[in-house]
This record gives structure tokens, C-alpha cells and sequence, in this order.
């Protein structure tokens, strides 16, 4: 089984800046998970409303388990601005509509997008998801701080993990961990 990987902050940011530049609605959801770290279905679920002020708190789909966020100013500013694109769009209604209006488009319908976004901007990425960009939100934040245990910990109370070891097999530093150790052995 392949698990998705990061993207690298910079290129992530390139790809945000090439969509946005191409009218690709997609930014603005790339934009979200990254900054917000949530999981695609919590992202769906969003209305305009939701990110038009700091403060956001959300019942995850997935664990039913609450969930605090604040909403940046530059976050706020790039919805407000697709918000204005979308002419026929009211404040109540969720972000990612389908075209029939009728609810959120479906992941599949992201996937393949985003698959063919990352083929158009020459992106190499082996595993092509929204899950990319929740990842790439925990790991700037383990970059940014060293990969110390404080960020681990503090990635851990974001994602509303259960234990630490959780954390760890998400992120996939159990073999980080490892192969650090053997590259510090010498003789």
C-alpha cells in the first residue's frame, strides 16, 4: 500500500499560484487543507460564512470530535475574493459546489482534477490526492520547528489524534527515526 506523501511548501506554493492563475477553483481548496490541515470532508462542508471570520470551529465527519481553528487573515482575504467570482453564490452556501447545485462536489471529481493539475504543472508526485495537502500542513509545521517533539505533540492535538505513536505512524517518522539513527553510527 502507498501512502500519500507531503508536498514541499515552496512547490505547493507554486502550484497554488499556477491555479489561481488559471481560474482553478482548486487553489482556494489547496489553500484550505494546507493552511487548515483538514481532512477533504471537513473541507466540503464548508460555507463561505464559515471562513469569513477568525475564529472557526467545526464537528469533524470523521471522529465527531470538535475542532478549533483560526482563520488568517490571508486565508480570509483569498476566500472573500473567489467568494466574489462566484456571482450566484450566497454566504450559506458550501464553497465547493457541484455544478448542479445541489451539495459538494464529490472527492473523485477533486482527485481527477487535482491529477490532472499536477500532470499540467509538471508536479512530481507519485500519489495524487487531496490527502497531500493535510500532510503538507503537518509537515511545514515539523520543518518550521526541527521536527521536535514539541511539534509532533502540538500536530497531534490539531489532527485530534488519540495517542502520539498515532501521530507518528500518520506521519511516518517511526522510519524517519530509524534511518536517522543508523546515519549517525560511525566508526
Amino acid at each position: 500500500m502507498r501512502k500519500t506523501r507531503h508536498i514541499p511548501w515552496e512547490d505547493l506554493s507554486e502550484l497554488i499560484e499556477k491555479m489561481k492563475a488559471d481560474n482553478n477553483r482548486l487553489h482556494l481548496l489547496a489553500t484550505i487543507q494546507s493552511l487548515l490541515g483538514l481532512r477533504i470532508s471537513d473541507v466540503l462542508a464548508l460555507t463561505w460564512k464559515d471562513l469569513s471570520s477568525t475564529d472557526l470551529t467545526i464537528i469533524e465527519g470523521k471522529t465527531g470530535k470538535e475542532r478549533k481553528m483560526i482563520v488568517t487573515e490571508g486565508l480570509q482575504e483569498a476566500v472573500a475574493e473567489e467568494f466574489k467570482k462566484n456571482y450566484h453564490a450566497r454566504i450559506t452556501d458550501v464553497i465547493f459546489m457541484n455544478k448542479h447545485k445541489t451539495g459538494a462536489i464529490s472527492v473523485s471529481y477533486i482527485n481527477r482534477a487535482l491529477k490532472k493539475a499536477f500532470k499540467k504543472y509538471d508536479m512530481d508526485v507519485d500519489q495524487v490526492s487531496t490527502h497531500a495537502f493535510r500532510k503538507t500542513f503537518c509537515y511545514k509545521i515539523l520543518e518550521d520547528n526541527n521536527f521536535s517533539d514539541k511539534a509532533i505533540f502540538i500536530i497531534s492535538r490539531l489532527l485530534n489524534h488519540s495517542t502520539i505513536s498515532t501521530t507518528m505512524l500518520y506521519l511516518n517518522l517511526h522510519e524517519r527515526e530509524e534511518n536517522l539513527m543508523y546515519e549517525s553510527l560511525s566508526l
